[in-house]
């Protein structure tokens, strides 16, 4: 993995950000995507008390370094070109006009989103989603490691292979999940609306059980 970590011999190059993000030190190494070689993804490296996991981006978040699908001018070539086999230190900064919990502009990001007040880990797909909105694979993090949320509202696996999208709306007073189907239409012809579950998840990491907040969906729909 370590090899991996730092190679940027082959056309890519590395973002390594200047302060810690919850404790993690983050690098990523962004190369053209496989499935679309206009747009720069990436492999994005948490590192925290020595231990290191690694979670893919299919487009890099941060417009800084890659401008998603909506790059009619072919941007991202040039930013590949002009940084290509560097490693380039960038700082991390909450955007204050980015009010809504599932940011747009950045790669990563920390945000409590099953209502526990613990943060999860949300990787940012930029543009990919439907109409140019952005996809985002949700995790939490337990003992140090990334369990990815793979169930609904957090996935579907309609989504072009990740999770959630920036359609649905968190209602964080009543702690409910409400997402408009269809995406990306205008008029929306129903809504799911997911809540809180007398019962818990239960998962197991480094043979300890851990219990955590599961969503389900509610008898009835409301409007936002």
């Amino acid at each position: 993995m370590m090899k991996q970590y730092n190679d940027i011999s082959q056309d890519s190059f590395a973002v390594e950000y200047r302060q810690k993000i919850f404790g993690y030190k983050v690098k990523a190494i962004l190369k053209p995507s496989y499935e679309d070689n206009l747009v720069l993804s990436a492999n994005i490296y948490f590192t925290k008390n020595n231990r290191t996991f690694m979670l893919h981006s299919k487009s890099f978040g941060d417009t800084v370094f890659c401008n998603g699908r909506q790059d009619p001018k072919e941007k991202n070539l040039k930013i590949l070109k002009k940084y290509n086999h560097k490693t380039v230190k960038s700082d991390y900064t909450a955007n204050k006009d980015e009010q809504e919990p599932m940011l747009l502009y950045k790669p990563f990001f920390f945000k409590d989103l099953d209502f526990d007040d613990i943060p999860e880990l949300i990787i940012v797909h930029n543009s990919l989603a439907v109409r140019w909105h952005n996809g985002y694979d949700v995790y939490h993090i337990v003992e140090g490691v990334p369990i990815l949320m793979d169930k609904p509202p957090y996935y579907n696996a309609d989504n072009n292979g990740f999770g959630m999208t920036d359609y649905p709306k968190f209602d964080f007073k009543r702690k409910i999940i409400t997402c408009p189907i269809p995406e990306g239409e205008l008029c929306y012809t129903d809504f799911i609306v997911y809540g809180i579950s007398k019962k818990k998840d239960k998962i197991k990491v480094n043979g300890r059980y851990h219990y955590l907040n599961k969503l389900v969906r509610q008898a009835k729909s409301t409007r936002f």
